[in-house]
């Protein structure tokens, strides 16, 4: 089975110029036939016009929507893999859990826990490419955002799209994401294990401390990364349009503060390491000289390594079309 695909797709987005122009086509024919209407009876005017101008007038602007649509179309060069290969690829799986519990809007990290959290992902990926990597979600439950993959593109995506309004249940719940972690990897072949976890960590939950240490004993290392400050900070919430902080029952403002103890804790019983979020640079290519050191398993992958271009093919349908076009439109002056 052939792989089809689009070497410059960013120039499909021209296709929308195109569709623009053709509506102006279809508007303008359509504005010239109301004033036509609005000077006598229709009939009686088109009589007086030479039937072929009309053929002729509309075959010229199907001529430069289709010759402009099979530009576009050859910019982006269509192309056909043509041959496929197995190759062999030395790695390690990597789980990526962001905390989108609303805590993470604490902004005593600047902008906000999130988006710190958020970028130190995007820096890590990559400089891990060559390696197999998944992103989770976790608040009050865990979901798996994106399987493990090689598709960068697509985790920069959901990565960018994160945000607390999509944890269906509040808090930070460790044992089901760990739980999580444990079934995604199972479905793998992959030996060479890292679940990554950025988080504030609030609380310290003896049961976490030991399904880390379980997942450890079936080859998973857990490394940690904190954001927030000992001193803690208020939690945003928005209330009727504005943004106001949490609450207890009593009235009083909640503060999140990280819970260094146990997110070094969490890493340890985990045989990993836990990093705490200074916001110095360095931190991301840290990491991954870190995970770099690991014992990397050998993994097999199906690539094609030849494309044949058909770019060609659509230029010159675009360039015959719009010669015919100007010949036409002389054809029709001259008349």
């Amino acid at each position: 089975m052939e792989i089809f695909q689009f070497e410059e797709a960013g120039y499909l987005i021209l296709t929308a110029m195109v569709f623009i122009i053709a509506a102006l086509f279809v508007y303008n024919r359509r504005a010239l036939q109301s004033k036509l209407d609005k000077l006598g009876d229709y009939q009686q005017l088109a009589a007086q016009i030479k039937p072929q101008s009309k053929l002729l007038k509309r075959s010229r602007q199907l001529m430069i929507v289709f010759g402009l649509l099979f530009m576009v179309i050859a910019l982006a060069n269509p192309q056909l893999g043509s041959k496929k290969e197995t190759v062999k690829r030395e790695s390690i799986d990597l789980l990526i859990a962001l905390d989108i519990s609303n805590s993470m809007n604490c902004e005593d990290v600047t902008p906000s826990r999130l988006e710190r959290a958020k970028k130190l992902g995007f820096e890590l990926v990559d400089k891990l490419k060559g390696n197999r990597i998944g992103l989770l979600f976790f608040a009050g439950n865990s979901y798996v955002q994106m399987p493990l993959t090689t598709d960068y593109s697509a985790f920069h995506t959901f990565l960018n799209a994160a945000k607390t309004d999509l944890a269906g249940t509040q808090g930070t719940e460790f044992v089901p994401l760990l739980d999580l972690a444990g079934q995604t990897f199972m479905k793998e072949k992959q030996t060479s294990r890292v679940l990554l976890i950025l988080t504030d960590g609030e609380v310290h939950d003896e049961n976490a401390l030991d399904a880390a240490e379980r997942l450890a004993d079936d080859g998973t290392r857990i490394y940690t990364v904190g954001f927030g400050s000992e001193e803690g900070a208020y939690i945003p919430v928005n209330r009727n349009g504005r943004v106001d902080f949490k609450r207890d029952q009593e009235g009083n403002f909640v503060q999140s503060k990280i819970n260094l103890s146990f997110l070094s804790d969490l890493s340890n019983k985990g045989n990993g390491k836990f990093y705490p979020y200074s916001g110095e640079r360095g931190l991301a290519q840290d990491i991954a000289n870190k995970l770099n050191e690991m014992e990397k398993s050998e993994m097999e992958q199906r690539i094609y390594t030849e494309y044949y271009s058909y770019f060609q093919y659509f230029l010159f349908l675009a360039i015959g079309l719009l010669i015919a076009e100007f010949l036409l439109r002389n054809r029709t002056s001259k008349e």
